[in-house]
């Protein structure tokens, strides 16, 4: 989901739905679907008097659901949240005791489950207007726009995946996907784009540099286009270098040792989160897989302080699932300076508990990926 405007808020917002996208109901068939708001304080402290969450109500492509008070809420933790509807498609969450403090390692989740989707294929925007102040006095009302898509029922659209994480200088790589709906597919790579609606593969023929792929899909409705994204990542082994002005006067290196998280990978499914900061700028890499019944998943929570165009903070949460096949899949991600990652994993390992995942810093600098304090 996407922030669609500027906003002024002071908390941190990853706002995700299930299914994702979401997809509409039919004639013969509801479909429901789960809305997840994190949000998150940030340093030294915001102070909150609550949060409102509206979703748009109607039948029309504009609006999420025309039942409102179908649906279920809760929010966690329960010792400091409350939440409360009238059943008009707006939510109020409020901190027991009237107010609260919130810090960069402080956080809450609101789920509102079991949203009857409409019928319309199109876009919207869900509200979240905060009261909040920056230093305890002067509560003001902020607001952000988050924006979704509703896709025609049955889509799928994912799994896209290099057939390596890491080729070497000049090799190729072979890209894959899975996709059953009858939208217009466009592969972007550095400057270049390609249209590849028609099938499920896209052989590059050399890569010489780490490069980041982005696979959109996009679908028009009755003059409304919705469009959905994915983003992979391959890796170069020694890339070539591309420099307007570069000057050294001793040994020059990029990539550094690689550094496993440890502490993070030996930690137990369903361990407290972990929280790092990157001091230079590098890759999260790693594989996760869990064969025989197995089904882990991990969930980083990344904040780019100073990311925005305007000078604020960017946030993102990426999903890394593992495959119902037990075969690994890649985990890359990369990381600028100063970035603030929270790290969560879940699931069980199955019948063998050696095959789970590793997790290792890549850095191109000197700079390691420290513990958040």
């Amino acid at each position: 989901m996407r922030l669609t405007a500027d906003s002024d808020v002071l908390l941190r917002y990853s706002v995700t739905s299930d299914p994702d996208p979401l997809q509409v109901s039919t004639g013969d068939k509801e479909a429901d679907a789960t809305l997840t708001i994190t949000f998150r304080g940030t340093n030294p402290k915001t102070y909150v008097r609550g949060l409102r969450i509206t979703l748009p109500v109607g039948s029309d492509a504009a609006s999420l659901t025309d039942d409102p008070k179908a649906i279920h809420t809760s929010v966690t933790p329960q010792k400091k949240w409350t939440i409360d509807s009238d059943g008009d498609g707006t939510f109020t969450v409020t901190p027991r005791g009237g107010e609260t403090s919130m810090t960069l390692n402080d956080a809450a989740t609101i789920e509102l489950s079991a949203i009857p989707v409409n019928t319309a294929v199109g876009n919207l925007s869900v509200t979240v207007e905060e009261t909040t102040s920056g230093d305890g006095s002067d509560y003001a009302p902020r607001t952000a726009a988050f924006g979704l898509s509703k896709w025609p029922a049955g889509f799928v659209f994912g799994d896209f995946r290099p057939d390596r994480a890491m080729v070497a200088n000049g090799d190729p790589c072979t890209l894959t996907w899975v996709a059953n709906s009858p939208a217009r597919y466009t592969l972007y790579c550095d400057t270049n784009q390609v249209d590849v609606s028609n099938t499920q593969s896209y052989t590059v023929s050399s890569l010489h540099h780490t490069t980041g792929f982005l696979l959109q899909a996009g679908y028009t409705d009755h003059g409304d286009t919705v469009t959905h994204a994915l983003t992979t990542l391959v890796t170069v082994d020694h890339p070539d270098v591309a420099a307007s002005d570069l000057s050294a006067d001793g040994t020059v290196k990029l990539l550094r040792r690689v550094v496993p998280l440890t502490d993070f990978v030996d930690d137990p499914l369903g361990a407290p989160s972990r929280s790092y900061v990157a001091t230079t700028d590098g890759l999260l890499t790693g594989g996760i897989a869990a064969p025989y019944g197995g089904s882990i998943k991990v969930t980083a929570e990344v904040t780019v302080p100073g990311g925005q165009p305007d000078g604020t903070d960017y946030s993102y949460l990426r999903t890394y699932s593992s495959s119902t096949d037990g075969d690994e899949r890649p985990i890359t991600l990369p990381l600028p300076a100063g970035a603030a990652l929270r790290l969560t994993k879940s699931g069980k390992p199955g019948s063998d508990p050696d095959a789970v995942f590793d997790l290792a810093w890549l850095p191109f600098g000197s700079g390691p990926l420290n513990p958040a304090s």
